[in-house]
Parts: C-alpha cells; structure tokens; sequence
C-alpha cells in the first residue's frame, strides 16, 4: 500500500502542473491573438484616415482651392503613427502619397474634365499603390 501512495502523489502533482501550464500557455496565446486583432483594426482605421485625408488634400490642390502645404499637418501625423506600427512598404507608399501631394501644390488648376481624365487612368497612383500595399500588409499578417 506505501508503494502506491508515492506514485499517486507524483501523479496528482505532474497533473495540477500540467493543467496549469497549459492553462498558462494557453491564456498567452489568447492574448496574443487579441493583440493582434487590436492592431489590425488600429491600423485599418489609420489607414482609412490617412486615405480620406490625403484624397480632400489632393483634391484641394488640384483644383486651387487651397496653396497651403500647412493644410497636410494632419497628413503628416498619420505618417508618423504609421512609423510606429506599419510594413516598411506601407510606409514607403504612404510617403510616396504625401510627395505627389507636395508636388501637386506646384502644379496649375485643373478642370473637373480634367479630374475626370485622371480618375479613367487611375491616377493619383500613389494612393493606389498605398491601397495596394496594405492590403498586402493585410493578406500576410492573416496567413
């Protein structure tokens, strides 16, 4: 009977250790996917805002409504918060986006045909490319 008290015990003891670990372990890894859904759905919404805000600026560019470059403050701070959490490659287009845009404050006033003209030939491309580029973010932190 004393030789069956001791395995019994060690039993009992790998068994609440290992529940414990697994439990452990699988709390972290519960945590991390929620991290990770977080950051997607942070970076979907700064995406969204710097999309929307760079496509009025642009527009506002173009059409000579506006010559002030100060009006890309709030373009610049979603670029810096890109710095923080985004792909190199989203930060690149994102870059190349804010450069067209700098570039376009040089540029004469254009028609609405003219608007027209750039939207058939998928212009601005920068803003495409950045589009592109995250949804390549995107696919590779789903896979």
């Amino acid at each position: 009977m004393e030789s069956l008290v001791l395995p019994t015990i060690v039993g009992s003891v790998i068994s609440g250790v290992t529940s414990v670990v697994f439990s452990v372990f699988g709390r972290h890894a519960s945590n991390h996917k929620l991290m990770l859904s977080r950051n997607n759905v942070n970076r979907q919404r700064l995406y969204s805002a710097f999309i929307k805000e760079v496509s009025s600026v642009y527009i506002k560019s173009l059409d000579g409504s506006t010559t002030k470059p100060s009006t890309l403050v709030r373009v610049y701070s979603l670029v810096a918060q890109m710095r923080l959490m985004s792909s190199e490659k989203v930060l690149q287009a994102a870059e190349m986006v804010v450069a067209e845009i700098m570039d376009s404050f040089d540029q004469p006033t254009i028609t609405i045909e003219d608007m027209r003209k750039m939207a058939k030939e998928n212009r601005p491309r920068p803003i495409r490319e950045f589009i592109e580029a995250c949804r390549e973010e995107r696919l590779s932190n789903y896979l």
